[in-house]
């Protein structure tokens, strides 16, 4: 039976070819992965236009939930970082618990996830590297 473990949700900017990909690599047997797009304009893959489409995501995420919500996940993933760095830290929860009520699932986002992966390790300094130029 498709989903038996665990059913994710992921919410995904309409420019990014790489979530689907990567999560069906790395979903065991038994967890059946669901998408949906979040709402925007615009080009994308560039700089221009990025608050803009930042701003357009989070005034569509309702409706990007709650069609990812007919498949009832247990967890779903907001897998777009800009969103937690547009938002801050406590409207970021805010906005986390108001889908979850909506929704009935579990959100997350992907800084969120990743903090606590540090967290959980104890690490304490981090090195980032980036292969943007600007």
């Amino acid at each position: 039976m498709m989903g038996w473990r665990a059913r994710l949700g992921f919410l995904v900017p309409p420019g990014n070819p790489t979530v689907e990909s990567e999560m069906m690599q790395l979903a065991p047997a038994g967890v059946s992965l669901h998408f949906s797009r979040l709402v925007a304009s615009g080009p994308t893959g560039t700089h221009e236009g990025q608050e803009e489409r930042n701003r357009s995501y989070l005034e569509h995420i309702g409706e990007s939930t709650a069609l990812l919500a007919m498949v009832k996940p247990d967890v779903m993933v907001l897998a777009h970082t800009a969103s937690s760095y547009t938002l801050t830290p406590e409207a970021e929860a805010q906005l986390l618990a108001d889908l979850a009520a909506r929704s009935q699932s579990q959100l997350i986002t992907a800084a969120g996830a990743v903090k606590q992966a540090l967290r959980h390790l104890g690490v304490q300094r981090v090195a980032l590297a980036t292969p943007y130029a600007e």
